[in-house]
C-alpha cells in the first residue's frame, strides 16, 4: 500500500502543477497576443538618410497632439525639422535671444493619431567615421496595410509642401547610408547673379529644354543625360548659378566633391546610382582629378575611368543635370568634356564693367554718383565678382 503523502509534499505537488499550469497559459495567451498583435497592427521602418525620415519629424513636429511629447531633445539651430518656421530662427537684434529648436528625442512614444494609437521608437547609433550617425524611425499604427499607406502618404506631403525650398544633399557613410540631407535654401533669384546679358537666362533655357525633351531622347535611343561644365577663376558665381537654376526649376541639388578622400570608384557608383530622377548633380572641382598623387596616396581614390564609368557607363544616372565646376579647365581631358558628357560650355572670366555696375545698383539703387568710380575700380585689374560684392558691403556698413 502506497503511503498517502504528508501535508507539506502534498503542497509542494500542488505549487509545481500550479506553476507548470500557470507557465503554460502564460505562453499560450503570449502566442495569442502576438497573432493578435500582428493581425491588429502595423508597422514601418524609415532610414534617416532618406528624405521621408525628415518629413516625418515635420509631421510629428506639426501634429495637434505634438504638444503632448515629454521627452525632447534640443538641436542645434539648423539641424532640426524641415519647416522653416519651426527649426531656424534670425534674431532682428541682439535683444531678441533665437529660437529653441526641439526634436523628438530617442526613446518609444505614444500619439494618438485619428483617434488610433501611433507607436513611435526612435533609435539613435554611434556616429560612424565620416561623421554621419544613423538613425531609424519605427512606426506602429494600430490599423491594417492600407491605413498604414494612408499614414505614409500624409507625411509625404511635407515634402511636396517644402518645395519652395532648394534642399541640398551630401554624401554620407560611404557605403551603407548613400545621401543624407545638409540644408535647406530658400531659392536664389537667377537675376541675382550677375552674368554679361542673356548668359543666364539661356543656361536656364537649355536646361527647360532638357526637361521637356524625355520623349525624343527615348525615341531616338539616346541615354537622357545633359552635362554642363562651369569653369573659370573662383569666386565669379559658377556655384550661385547652379543653385539659382535649381531654385527656378525646383529640383534639389546632390553635391558631391571628388577631392574626398575616401570616395572610390565603386562608392562613386554606388552614390551616382542613388540620385533621384529630376534633380541637380554638382561635382565640385572636378579638375583634382587629374593632379599627380604621389606615395601612400597613389592608388586611391577616385580614377579617371571610374569617373566616366559613373557618368556615363552603363550603369550611370539618367533623368538629371550634370554640373561639373572646375577652376582650370586645361587640367582636363578631352575625353571628359567630349559632346555627349558635356553638352554645354560655360566660362565665368573677371567682371566686367556692365557687371560691375548692375552689382552696385542692386547696392546702392539710389546713389548712382559713385556707381563709375566703383566700375573703374572693379576693371582696373582682373577681379571675380565675389571681390566685388565683398567691397560693397564693406561700402554699405560705411553708409
Amino acid at each position: 500500500m502506497v503511503p498517502f503523502p504528508d501535508s507539506l509534499t502534498a503542497g509542494a505537488l500542488l505549487l509545481a502543477a500550479g506553476s507548470y499550469a500557470f507557465s503554460q497559459a502564460r505562453q499560450g495567451l503570449g502566442f495569442l497576443w502576438t497573432k493578435l498583435w500582428s493581425r491588429c497592427v502595423s508597422s514601418v521602418e524609415i532610414l534617416n538618410h532618406t528624405e521621408l525620415y525628415e518629413a516625418a519629424l515635420t509631421w510629428l513636429d506639426r501634429h495637434p497632439k505634438a504638444g503632448r511629447f515629454r521627452q525632447l531633445s534640443i538641436c542645434p539651430e539648423g539641424k532640426g525639422y524641415l519647416d522653416p518656421a519651426a527649426s531656424r530662427y534670425i534674431a532682428t537684434s541682439d535683444k531678441e535671444p533665437p529660437r529653441v529648436v526641439y526634436s523628438l528625442a530617442p526613446g518609444s512614444h505614444l500619439l494618438w493619431h485619428h483617434g488610433r494609437p501611433v507607436w513611435i521608437r526612435r533609435e539613435r547609433e554611434s556616429p560612424t567615421q565620416t561623421g554621419f550617425r544613423p538613425e531609424t524611425l519605427h512606426l506602429t499604427y494600430f490599423g491594417g496595410p492600407d491605413r498604414l499607406r494612408s499614414l505614409v502618404q500624409e507625411i509625404l506631403s511635407h515634402i511636396h509642401q517644402k518645395k519652395n525650398q532648394v534642399e541640398v544633399f551630401g554624401p554620407a557613410s560611404w557605403a551603407e547610408h548613400g545621401w543624407e540631407r545638409l540644408s535647406s535654401r530658400q531659392p536664389r533669384e537667377l537675376e541675382s547673379v550677375i552674368l554679361p546679358v542673356g548668359v543666364g537666362d539661356r543656361v536656364l533655357q537649355d536646361c527647360t529644354h532638357f526637361w521637356q525633351s524625355a520623349a525624343l531622347y527615348q525615341q531616338q535611343g539616346i541615354p537622357y543625360r545633359r552635362g554642363y561644365l562651369l569653369h573659370g577663376m573662383p569666386g565669379a558665381g559658377k556655384t550661385s548659378l547652379i543653385f539659382a537654376i535649381a531654385g527656378r526649376l525646383g529640383s534639389d541639388v546632390f553635391l558631391l566633391s571628388l577631392s574626398q578622400g575616401n570616395l572610390t570608384d565603386i562608392s562613386l557608383l554606388r552614390l551616382l546610382s542613388q540620385v533621384p530622377v529630376g534633380t541637380v548633380l554638382l561635382l565640385e572641382d572636378v579638375d583634382c582629378l587629374f593632379q599627380e598623387r604621389k606615395g601612400e596616396e597613389a592608388g586611391k581614390g577616385v580614377t579617371f575611368s571610374g569617373l566616366l564609368n559613373a557618368i556615363d557607363g552603363i550603369a550611370a544616372p539618367e533623368g538629371l543635370l550634370l554640373f561639373m565646376t572646375t577652376n582650370h579647365r586645361e587640367k582636363l581631358d578631352p575625353a571628359l568634356i567630349r559632346p555627349g558628357r558635356v553638352d554645354y560650355e560655360l566660362e565665368f572670366g573677371p567682371a566686367t564693367r556692365e557687371q560691375a555696375e548692375q552689382l552696385y545698383d542692386r547696392f546702392f539703387p539710389d546713389r548712382p554718383e559713385r556707381r563709375s568710380s566703383f566700375a573703374a575700380w572693379a576693371t582696373e585689374s582682373p577681379r571675380p565678382m565675389a571681390e566685388l560684392q565683398q567691397r560693397l558691403l564693406f561700402m554699405l556698413q560705411e553708409v
